[in-house]
């Protein structure tokens, strides 16, 4: 017979060094996009189009905004037919009396 593994709880201190390995790896990838995004500026103001892109960035962002508020519209929401039944809290309250 195939013995069962069973794998067990982690410990405390492998819990606090998967956080550790965590943060530093998303420390790392703010790091690259911080330099990337000072590289992409950097290159925006040798070229000297800086303003321009600026501009077609806020109207994306705006475009985008206003296609996701207006995409859909909220369901209603109702049940499916019933067929004339109530929902059963008959009886839950009391009658005032």
């Amino acid at each position: 017979m195939a013995k069962n593994k069973v794998r067990k709880k982690p410990t405390a201190k492998e819990m606090a060094s998967a956080i550790i390995e965590i943060n530093t790896k998303v420390n790392d990838v703010y790091r690259i996009v911080t330099d990337l995004d000072n590289i992409l500026g950097l290159y925006m103001k040798m070229k000297g189009d800086l303003k321009e892109f600026n501009a077609f960035l806020e109207k994306k962002v705006k475009e985008r905004n206003d296609a996701t508020k207006n995409e859909t519209t909220d369901k209603p929401n109702l049940q499916g037919d019933t067929g004339d039944e109530g929902s059963g809290a008959e009886g839950v309250r009391e009658k005032a009396e």
